[in-house]
């Protein structure tokens, strides 16, 4: 059974089907806390868990949980589906991307359909870094060609960058350790959230999501990404440029963010 669809959601999917490209960078040691964010943001949304499509040439790599059929065996095979064609078969050499096979996008788009039958929608990927990467990741290229058999065979689609959504106009609360408070003020890169399960209320949350961080009375306004496992614990990772000062309030820090979701194509 899947949850009760929030407004948003079902708007979109009268409208078009939704489907999401991503990168598992940061992931390689963590996939079954992965498939359990991932799901829970889904069944949040109403869907149900959804199918992964595998869009890399070859599954080498040094992270654990993407290398050879490690991740095909974690979701089985109706969640889980290996399409080498539509990988970047100048991988490993100075050349541009370069599609295997563009035509597999129709095969692509089957298994999108074929999802839509049962609630589940479509994640695929490959290793680059999510979100930063993927305007020079090869998936972009396999956006647009989904997208042009999509319009050739008379299908909505669009296709985002995972989780997909808006960031809301009103920041989130949480509440901190002084400890941790001081040390994003600081500059750490996420916020730890000190939980062992899945942090369900943060699972999906969009790239850019403001939170505003309290301990006592001190408080700091922050924006951050979904929910990641890093290191052994669920964190936030901060959504910032490499090399940029954070702004400081929240009128500055969701200018600052709008940009930098317009910079990464996730608008």
């Amino acid at each position: 059974m899947v949850g009760k669809l929030d407004p948003f959601e079902e708007s979109n999917r009268v409208k078009h089907l939704s489907v999401f490209s991503w990168g598992f960078w940061g992931w390689g040691t963590a996939t079954p806390q992965l498939v359990s964010a991932v799901d829970a943001a889904e069944r949040k949304r109403g869907f149900n868990p959804p199918i992964f499509v595998d869009i890399r040439f070859r599954r080498t790599g040094r992270a654990p949980g993407f290398k050879e059929r490690a991740f095909e065996d974690l979701l089985g095979w109706q969640r889980y589906r290996w399409m080498p064609t539509l990988g970047n078969s100048s991988i490993g050499t100075r050349k541009a991307p370069r599609i295997a096979c563009p035509m597999a996008a129709n095969q692509l788009l089957d298994v999108v359909l074929e999802g839509k039958d049962r609630s589940a929608r479509v994640i695929f990927f490959c290793a680059c870094e999510s979100p930063a990467d993927a305007r020079y990741c090869h998936r972009h290229l396999v956006a647009q060609l989904l997208l042009r058999s999509a319009r050739r065979r008379d299908v909505s689609v669009n296709v985002r960058e995972w989780p997909g959504g808006q960031p809301s106009f009103h920041p989130l609360t949480l509440r901190v350790s002084p400890e941790t408070l001081y040390a994003v003020a600081r500059g750490a890169k996420a916020v730890p959230l000190n939980r062992k399960k899945v942090p369900t209320d943060f699972a999906g949350i969009p790239w850019g999501t403001l939170v505003t961080l309290k301990a006592g009375r001190d408080e700091l306004p922050t924006a951050v990404g979904p929910a990641a496992y890093r290191l052994g614990r669920w964190v936030l990772p901060r959504f910032q440029e490499e090399d940029g000062e954070p702004a400081q309030d929240t009128q500055a820090l969701r200018r600052q963010t709008t940009r930098l979701r317009r910079k990464y194509g996730l608008d």
